[in-house]
């Protein structure tokens, strides 16, 4: 069967929210974010040492098709301009939690979501294949160094299902791929994978003499992605 994805209500904090949990620090390496540079999704990604301190508004005018304005209501005034013409208003998350800027809050700008001292990174994902299903105009993710690992932590989806036919009895363990993660079937011949970064992976099925069977799916953000995996017959 073809894999499902199910999409739980977005995490979106408030400006002030994230303010109050600048402790610790987020590695690159626990977000993906190195990974994501080759994505078809991705029209814009800069590293730290490719920022080389420069603020967030100076790093996006670098992104092909982005204007920046005055910010307006919770937007933060980041723009992409469409090939049809006119723009549209993109999505902006900062260490994996979406934004909302305050609307009492003047004339705050983009510049206020992070220093350039602080700024480890910068992507810019269009379309349906990006961290998150779905987004019209796009998502621009933002990752500083001083924000709380358990905010970046969020940025994680699910992967659950079951797996069926003969000889599933014979099951010894469920994989994914890339990783190497291995766990059993419950009860209900059902398996999840928590805590697993956007992308796309292999659900493999193992028996004692080996592989069994096996299913691709994608994974987002903040969403369950649902594969149910048949047992290949033998031959």
């Amino acid at each position: 069967m073809l894999p499902r994805t199910v999409r739980p209500a977005v995490l979106w904090l408030p400006l002030w929210a994230c303010l109050a949990c600048t402790t610790g620090r987020v590695a690159l390496d626990d977000t993906g974010f190195e990974g994501r540079k080759d994505w078809l999704s991705a029209v814009f990604h800069r590293s730290r040492s490719e920022i080389g301190g420069m603020s967030l508004s100076h790093v996006l005018r670098l992104a092909p098709n982005v204007v920046v304005r005055d910010p307006r209501g919770a937007g933060w005034g980041v723009y992409r301009e469409l090939p049809e013409g006119g723009t549209c208003e993109v999505t902006v998350s900062l260490n994996g939690a979406r934004m909302a800027r305050n609307i009492t809050s003047g004339d705050w700008t983009v510049d206020f979501l992070v220093r350039p001292e602080d700024l480890d990174g910068v992507e810019l994902h269009v379309g349906p294949e990006g961290p998150h299903p779905d987004e019209g105009c796009g998502e621009l993710l933002l990752w500083s160094r001083t924000l709380a690992k358990a905010v970046a932590a969020r940025f994680r989806g699910r992967v659950m299902g079951n797996v069926w036919g003969e000889g599933v009895e014979q099951v010894t363990g469920v994989r994914l791929d890339p990783g190497g993660r291995l766990i059993s079937l419950d009860e209900n011949r059902a398996f999840v994978f928590s805590d697993v970064l956007p992308g796309f992976y292999q659900v493999v099925i193992q028996t004692s003499g080996g592989t069994v069977g096996r299913g691709s799916v994608r994974v987002f953000a903040y969403a369950d992605s649902r594969i149910d995996v048949r047992i290949e017959p033998r031959r």
